[in-house]
């Protein structure tokens, strides 16, 4: 399949300079040489098309992309479980008492996910952060750090694609 891709590469090539070549003899008439440019756009179209699959097939993946795998990151962050394992948890009575923790148990837990999530943090994104859990509004919080509402935002904007690119869905 590549070797018919190399060679329609070379018939499209070929297409081209002989286009471009009576577009030069058709100098003199407009008409003709606008059509023909449209012509020469169009073939170079194909040829960038033709090249992009080319580089597929031959490195097996999409050209341009930056990572050949998949972040493992979010993966880390996920536990297998099957669905009918809860059915007959609940029959049986044990999911109640894994689900009832100590406070103090589920305090820790919620420290150390918010421990997590400040490390894909700028200092001043967590700032941000933590005055909008507070309640206040983005003019109050522009206030407070001398920043424009616009500058608010913008952080906030880049907080969540920070935590985001770090493997954390947020909801």
């Amino acid at each position: 399949m590549l070797s018919s891709y190399h060679e329609t590469k070379k018939r499209t090539k070929e297409l081209k300079h002989q286009l471009e070549e009576k577009r030069e003899t058709m100098k003199d008439n407009r008409s003709e040489t606008a059509s023909l440019d449209n012509e020469i756009s169009i073939v170079n179209s194909m040829l960038s098309d033709i090249e992009y699959t080319i580089a597929w097939l031959t490195s097996g993946r999409q050209p341009g992309a930056m990572r050949g795998i998949e972040r493992q990151a979010a993966y880390k962050r996920e536990v297998p479980f099957d669905s009918k394992w809860l059915d007959v948890m609940i029959e049986q009575g044990t999911i109640i008492h894994e689900l009832e923790k100590p406070d103090g148990e589920v305090e820790e837990m919620k420290e150390q996910l918010v421990a997590d999530l400040k490390k894909c943090l700028t200092s001043t994104q967590q700032d941000v952060f933590i005055m909008v859990a507070q309640g206040l509004e983005r003019s109050n919080i522009a206030k407070v750090l001398g920043i424009s509402r616009q500058a608010v935002h913008e952080t906030i904007v880049r907080g969540k694609r920070n935590i985001k690119e770090a493997g954390w869905m947020m909801v």
